[in-house]
C-alpha cells in the first residue's frame, strides 16, 4: 500500500511533464527567424519543483526568436554526411563548401536509451526526462566568449531551427529541432583550413595511445588546468573523455597537443529540489547545483577524474595557483557581463543578472576552489609510464624508516635499494609488466602481454598527501616523480 502511495505521489508530482511543444517543420523556411519554445513540457507547479527541482524550467518554457538555419548559405554552404552524438542528444554530422565539420545537436535531450527496456515508457521515464530541464537551455552561447576570453581554444556555438529542406535527404527527421551549430576541430588540408590551423587532430583515446607509445609525446598541461579549472567556474561536471579533442599546432612529436573542449550540455547545471539532494549525498555527487558558491569539488571534477588524474599529476601547486589568479584576472566583470549578454533576448531579464552575479562570485572564490582540486588529486597520484624502457625514481625527504623488504624482483627489474632508507629506483622495461602498489610495502608484479598504459599507483595508507616534486613534472612526461608526505609530517619524494 505505502508503495502504491508513493508512486500516486510521484505520478502526481511528474503530471506537468506530460506536454510537448511541437515546432511547425512543415512551414520552416531556412532565413526566416520563427518563435519557440525549447521545452514547454517542462513547465511543473510547486509540488513537483519542490520535489523534483526548479531548475531551469522558466527558461525551457519561455519562447524564443530563433533563427532558420540556411543549409545553402550558411559557411558556404553545408550538407549533412551522417547521425553521431551519444545516446541523449540527436545530432547530425555536416560538412561545409570548404571542407570544415560541423556539428548540429538537439537542445533537448532524450534519456529513455539510458534506461532498461522494461523502464521504459513509465514513470520512471517521465522522472528522467524530466531531470533535462535542470541543464541551461542556452547556457552554451555563455561560455564561448569566456574560454575566448582566457585563451582556451573554443568554436563558437550557435543557435539554430534546422529547415525541413529537401537538401536534408536521409535526414529530415532533423526538421523544425531546435539545437546548437558547432564547428568540429579538423585538420588542416588541401581542401580545407582546418581548425585554427591544427596540423593535427585526435580525440582522447588517440591521445592516449600517442602517450603510451611515446615518451616526447605530451600535451599542454597549463592549457589543459586551465580549461579545466574554466569547467569547474562554468559548473559543468561532464567534462569525461569523450568531450575533448586536441589539436597539434606545429609539427613533430615533440610539439605539445593543445585541448579542444566542446558539447557543454551540462553547463551552469542547477539539480536543486528534495529528491535530487538527497540523491547527491547517497552516491551521485555529479548532480551539482550552480549557484555563487561552489557547492561540491568532487562532483564537479566526477566525471573527468581519470582524465585529470592522467594529465595533471605533474601540475606543481603553484601552477595551479597561478593559473587561477590569471583566470581571475583575465574574467574581469565587463568580460562576465558582456558574455551573459550572448543569451537570448527573452531570458536576459529572468535569467542575465543571477547568471553574471554567480560567475562574478565563483571566480572570486576560485583560487582556494582550486587548491582544494589540487589536494584533492594529490592524495593518490598516478605515475604513467611509456612502452619503452624507462626509469623511475622514489626518493625518501625524510629521516629514515624501516619498511618490509621488497618481493623477488621478475627478470628485467632492478632496485638499487631494497629498503625504504633512501631511494629506490625502478627500471620499466617493455616486458614483463610491474605493478607497484605502495612503495613502503614493496612491489607486486605479474606476467602477460604489455598493456597500453603501465600504471604506478601510490595510494600509500601511510601517507596523507602526495605533492609534485621541483624537477621535471610528470604531467609533461618528463620524468615519474613525485614527493609524499607523510601523515607524521615527513615529507618523501618518489
Amino acid at each position: 500500500m505505502q508503495a502504491r502511495s508513493v508512486v500516486l505521489v510521484v505520478s502526481l508530482a511528474c503530471g506537468a511533464s506530460v506536454a510537448v511543444a511541437q515546432s511547425p517543420a512543415d512551414s520552416l523556411e531556412p532565413g526566416r527567424t520563427i518563435t519557440v519554445a525549447p521545452g514547454a513540457r517542462y513547465r511543473a507547479g510547486w509540488f513537483h519543483r519542490a520535489l523534483f527541482g526548479s531548475h531551469y524550467r522558466n527558461l525551457w518554457a519561455t519562447p524564443i526568436r530563433i533563427p532558420v538555419l540556411d543549409l545553402h548559405s550558411f559557411a558556404g554552404g553545408l550538407h549533412p554526411t551522417r547521425r553521431g552524438g551519444g545516446k541523449q542528444t540527436k545530432t547530425l554530422r555536416l560538412e561545409s563548401a570548404d571542407g570544415r565539420k560541423w556539428a548540429f545537436r538537439s537542445i533537448d535531450k532524450d534519456p529513455s536509451p539510458l534506461l532498461p527496456p522494461e523502464l521504459r515508457e513509465t514513470v520512471a521515464d517521465r522522472i528522467y526526462q524530466d531531470q533535462i530541464s535542470a541543464s541551461h537551455p542556452a547556457g552554451s552561447l555563455v561560455v564561448s566568449p569566456l574560454l575566448e576570453a582566457v585563451g582556451v581554444k573554443v568554436a563558437p556555438v550557435q543557435i539554430f531551427v534546422m529547415p525541413n529542406d529537401p537538401a536534408l535527404g536521409e535526414f529530415r527527421d532533423f526538421g523544425g529541432v531546435l539545437g546548437t551549430l558547432e564547428e568540429r576541430p579538423s585538420a588542416a588540408g588541401d581542401d580545407s583550413p582546418g581548425f585554427e590551423g591544427a596540423r593535427k587532430v585526435a580525440d582522447t583515446d588517440e591521445l592516449f595511445e600517442r602517450l603510451d607509445k611515446d615518451p616526447r609525446e605530451h600535451i599542454d598541461t597549463v592549457a589543459y588546468l586551465k580549461a579545466r579549472l574554466m569547467d569547474v567556474l562554468l559548473g559543468d561536471w561532464d567534462r569525461h573523455g569523450g568531450q575533448w579533442r586536441w589539436v597539434r599546432v606545429e609539427g613533430g612529436k615533440g610539439a605539445p597537443w593543445e585541448p579542444v573542449p566542446y558539447d557543454r550540455d551540462q553547463v551552469f547545471a542547477r539539480y536543486d529540489g528534495l529528491l535530487l539532494g538527497l540523491a547527491r549525498i547517497s552516491g551521485f555527487p555529479q548532480l551539482v547545483n550552480f549557484g555563487n558558491s561552489y557547492s561540491s569539488t568532487m562532483g564537479i571534477t566526477w566525471n573527468a577524474r581519470f582524465l585529470d588524474r592522467r594529465l595533471l599529476a605533474g601540475v606543481r601547486q603553484q601552477v595551479w595557483d597561478s593559473v587561477a589568479r590569471d583566470l581571475q584576472a583575465r574574467l574581469a566583470d565587463p568580460v562576465i557581463d558582456g558574455a551573459a549578454q550572448h543569451l537570448p533576448p527573452e531570458y536576459l531579464p529572468l535569467d542575465g543578472k543571477r547568471l553574471a552575479t554567480a560567475l562574478k562570485r565563483r571566480r572570486d572564490e576560485l583560487p582556494k576552489e582550486a587548491e582544494k582540486l589540487y589536494r584533492f588529486f594529490a592524495r593518490h597520484v598516478d605515475v604513467h609510464v611509456t612502452q619503452k624502457d624507462e626509469v623511475a625514481v622514489a626518493r625518501r625527504m625524510g629521516p629514515p624508516v624501516a619498511a618490509e623488504s621488497m618481493d623477488e624482483l621478475q627478470p628485467g627489474y632492478r632496485a638499487v635499494h631494497r629498503r625504504w632508507t633512501g631511494s629506490v629506483r625502478l627500471r620499466f622495461p617493455t616486458e614483463p609488466v610491474c605493478e607497484a602498489t605502495g612503495a613502503p610495502r614493496g612491489l607486486r608484479h605479474r606476467r602477460g602481454p604489455v598493456p597500453r598504459r603501465i600504471l604506478r599507483r601510490l595510494p600509500v595508507p601511510k601517507f596523507r598527501d602526495a605533492i609534485p616534486d621541483q624537477g621535471p613534472s610528470i604531467g609533461d612526461r618528463r620524468a615519474t616523480v613525485l614527493r609524499l608526505r607523510e601523515r607524521d609530517g615527513g615529507e618523501h619524494a618518489g
